[in-house]
């Protein structure tokens, strides 16, 4: 891992909900959670990329993820992921989901920066 990440670190990704984001088993013209936690973990991505150093990865470990209200089709949801604990291998970020002003979703996401190699050989592939 590069130099530089600490708590405090930020990052953020904008989704305008679109109907292909809304939950594929129920009519709800709204965020499903599915949809929610892949950007809240894309956000989280965001916080660690420019610190993956040649031949290291991230992978995600964990979340946990509440979506309190709805985002309709057509809102803009904020995702925001800010990290929160630097632990060895292990980056813990809080992230926020926002549409309108209001929060919609809070959580944290787990990840582990590991050698490219040890992931390979994780999956089999190497």
């Amino acid at each position: 891992m590069r130099p530089g990440l600490r708590p405090g670190v930020r990052a953020e990704t904008r989704v305008v909900v679109q109907p292909d984001m809304t939950p594929a088993f129920a009519p709800h013209p709204v965020y499903s959670t599915y949809r929610m936690a892949r950007d809240c973990e894309w956000a989280a991505r965001l916080v660690i990329l420019p610190y993956l150093e040649a031949g290291e990865e991230g992978v995600g470990a964990g979340l946990r993820l509440r979506h309190g209200r709805p985002a309709r089709v057509g809102d803009t949801v904020v995702v925001t992921a800010t990290c929160i604990r630097v632990r060895g291998p292990l980056v813990v970020c809080r992230v926020e989901a926002d549409a309108g002003g209001t929060r919609c979703g809070w959580g944290v996401v787990h990840q582990l920066l590991l050698p490219e190699a040890d992931l390979r050989r994780a999956l089999g592939e190497g």
